[in-house]
């Protein structure tokens, strides 16, 4: 199979988990060197607000851990403070940058709405854990270590490319090939800059079983895995790993 030209748009979620700052700002610079537009999305799940509207819905306040209502005004005034606190710092960094920006409201269930919506677009996920600690003495880059799955068919050539706009920018500081047979050196030509070798890791279970478990566990700022490793996982599957996620997604359609 040829190696595919990869999406020019990269989509964020934006959603009642709202994103940190340092993230917004590394998904510009990223999108900036991969000559990317970025699509915000701004996902209105009726999930949340059903719950909300259950009599017996509450919410555990964790200074104290005291319960209180969780009423349907509060979910939605929340989710329009998050939309309009993210939009704001994501217009702000995004002009300071100079990288395309704009965005869409989808209403559906989570993760699913925008997998749907982005079938053809790359999607930048980020973790819902905060991210991973810090190495003692690493460099201040925007992504320490970068994680790249390697291996299937039709994406390795978009992906190290992409890893190596990356690097060439010193955004990086430590390079990991996940692959479940070692790539050709070179393939991996131009990830050796600036001093960085890349790890070689054994990736041997390209499962969905196998995926969901790379994702949960990761120890990368940022993963970048092609969209067809995603195959024959379930929205709800994909959702429950991401929230165990510590670094970002960046699934290349």
């Amino acid at each position: 199979m040829s190696d595919r030209q990869p999406a020019n748009t990269i989509v964020l979620p934006i959603d009642l988990y709202g994103v940190r700052r340092p993230v917004l700002e590394a998904l510009v610079r990223i999108a900036g060197q991969l000559d990317c537009r970025l699509l915000g999305l701004i996902v209105d799940d009726p999930r949340l607000q059903r719950v909300a509207d259950l009599p017996f819905t509450t919410e555990i306040v964790l200074a104290g851990g005291t319960e209180r209502e969780f009423l349907p005004q509060q979910v939605r005034a929340r989710f329009a403070r998050i939309s309009r606190q993210t939009q704001r710092l994501l217009d702000e960094l995004a002009t300071h940058n100079r990288v395309g920006l704009s965005y869409e409201a989808v209403s559906g269930a989570g993760l699913q709405a925008v997998l749907q919506r982005g079938e053809r677009l790359n999607l930048f996920l980020p973790g819902r854990v905060g991210g991973p600690a810090r190495p003692a003495g690493a460099a201040r880059v925007a992504i320490p270590r970068l994680g790249l799955l390697l291996g299937v068919a039709g994406y390795d050539a978009a992906i190290v490319a992409m890893a190596r706009a990356l690097v060439g920018a010193a955004m990086v500081g430590a390079v990991y090939v996940l692959s479940p047979r070692a790539p050709e050196p070179s393939r991996l030509q131009g990830l050796g800059q600036r001093g960085i070798r890349p790890h070689l890791l054994h990736q041997d279970d390209l499962s969905p079983a196998g995926v969901l478990a790379l994702i949960r566990r990761s120890g990368y700022d940022l993963l970048i895995l092609p969209r067809a490793a995603l195959e024959g996982i379930s929205p709800d599957a994909f959702e429950h790993a991401l929230a165990s996620a510590r670094g970002q997604l960046l699934v290349v359609s």
